[in-house]
C-alpha cells in the first residue's frame, strides 16, 4: 500500500487521548448530528471552550478605521453609536460565524421563542433603518 501524501493535515499536531467509558459514543452521535467527522466534532468543542486569542490590536484598528472612514468628529455625535454597532456586529459575525442571524425589525416584537429557536443574540439588520 502507497503511503498517502500531500494532505494539509499531515502537518498539523496530533495529539492522542483517552476517553472515558461511552464518551467515544457521545461524540459519534454528536458529530453525526452535525454532519461532521468525528475529529471536527472535537475540534469544534475544544475551540469553543477554549478560542484562539483575540488580536486587540487588529479589533483597535477596525473600529479606528471604520470611525475615521465616518468622517464623524465629535465623539457625542449618535451616528457615532451606529458606527461602532455595524464594526461590533462585523466583529460578531466574525467571531461565530453561523450563530448570529439577522432577524427583520417587524420580528423583533415577536416573543423570541417565536423566532425560529434563535434565542442567543439578535441584531438589527444593518441594512434596514
Amino acid at each position: 500500500m502507497m503511503a498517502r501524501k500531500g494532505f494539509p493535515s499531515d502537518k498539523q499536531e496530533q495529539f492522542m487521548v483517552r476517553f472515558p467509558d461511552g464518551m467515544r459514543d457521545r461524540i459519534k452521535a454528536a458529530a453525526e448530528a452535525n454532519n461532521r467527522s468525528m475529529n471536527a466534532e472535537i475540534v469544534a468543542t475544544l475551540d469553543e471552550k477554549y478560542p484562539a486569542p483575540r488580536n486587540e490590536d487588529a479589533i483597535a484598528k477596525r473600529f479606528r478605521e471604520a470611525i475615521e472612514a465616518s468622517g464623524i468628529k465629535d465623539p457625542h455625535d449618535p451616528a457615532l453609536a451606529e458606527v461602532i454597532s455595524r464594526v461590533h456586529l462585523e466583529l460578531a459575525r466574525d467571531r461565530y460565524q453561523s450563530k448570529i442571524k439577522f432577524i427583520p425589525l417587524s420580528e423583533l416584537d415577536k416573543p423570541v421563542d417565536e423566532q425560529e429557536g434563535y434565542t442567543q443574540h439578535i441584531y438589527r439588520h444593518p441594512d434596514e433603518d
